[in-house]
């Protein structure tokens, strides 16, 4: 009975230690999310009376990730459409209270690394104006176990409405990438737009208006090129400068030239050049712009 007695006491001595720990941890809080990090993604340029779509990227960052709530919203007087099976993970739940504002849910929990990918519609008025067109600041709100946080959403935040844009490439006439070079677009001798190119070489100009343009591709340390290009539609045009159009620097040296020559007998597009554009690097090299 003695040792009946001592062991039930073992027991109910382990049995207050593991409530007490269990007491001193119940107030503590989750150690601080690193944060799911929302980033939206929007395209560069739209017409009046496009539907376009727009994602916004997230990740878990903890485990037990759960009771999440996306809202984010579109400039007033355009409307959003929305389907929870566009999202990856497919969303628990969607809605949009207002026309211009998109909810979705997810109940979780989520390990921690998980990756979300939101993505609505965004239809844009047929009577829109020219002009840029402001995201307002959505918001991601969650629970990681029982703490409760809310993100504002970063990233993209402004979509252009154009009449009708031109994107292209630009690089030097041997086909390197060539990043920062000014392109204007002319009317005579009236400028009406101006972008430069991005760190791969890239661009879209918005036009104001549908006509006739000279596009002008510029850069200090090389010669401008131009190309005329007619704009008859609201639509997306391409206009690169590359190959014949490449930019020519203004003192190439011996091997650059012979990197040209090569190009015109063993280039092939968008690389290729023609005999006119290597003899104007030639001349180039003869007579450099110092």
């Amino acid at each position: 009975m003695k040792q009946r007695l001592h062991k039930l006491g073992r027991g109910m001595l382990l049995l207050l230690l593991v409530g007490s720990l269990l007491a001193a941890f119940a107030g503590i809080e989750p150690v601080a999310a690193n944060g799911a990090s929302p980033v939206r993604d929007l395209p560069d340029t739209v017409m009046p009376g496009d539907e376009f779509q727009v994602s916004v990227t997230f990740t878990a960052p903890d485990d037990n990730f759960n009771a999440i709530g996306l809202t984010d919203l579109c400039p007033a007087g355009w409307t959003v459409s929305v389907d929870k099976t566009w999202c990856t993970p497919n969303a628990d739940v969607d809605n949009h209270p207002t026309p211009d504002q998109v909810d979705y849910i997810w109940f979780g929990p989520y390990a921690s690394g998980t990756g979300f990918t939101a993505v609505y519609n965004v239809q844009v008025p047929s009577d829109a104006t020219v002009g840029s067109y402001t995201f307002p600041n959505g918001s991601l709100e969650y629970y990681v176990g029982t703490s409760n946080y809310q993100e504002s959403i970063a990233g993209d935040t402004q979509v252009q409405v154009a009449l009708a844009s031109i994107e292209g490439n630009t690089t030097q006439v041997n086909c390197l990438v060539l990043a920062g070079v000014n392109i204007t677009a002319y009317v005579g001798a009236v400028q009406k737009a101006s972008t430069l190119s991005d760190g791969s070489g890239e661009y879209v100009l918005v036009l104001p208006e549908l006509g006739n343009y000279d596009v002008t591709a510029s850069k200090a340390g090389f010669r401008s090129e131009t190309q005329a290009i007619s704009v008859t539609d609201p639509m997306e045009y391409t206009l690169s400068f590359q190959g014949d159009h490449g930019l020519i620097p203004n003192a190439p040296d011996m091997s650059y030239v012979l990197a040209c020559v090569n190009l015109w007998k063993f280039g092939t597009p968008p690389c290729q050049l023609s005999m006119s554009k290597v003899l104007a690097v030639i001349n180039a090299w003869k007579i450099p712009i110092v």
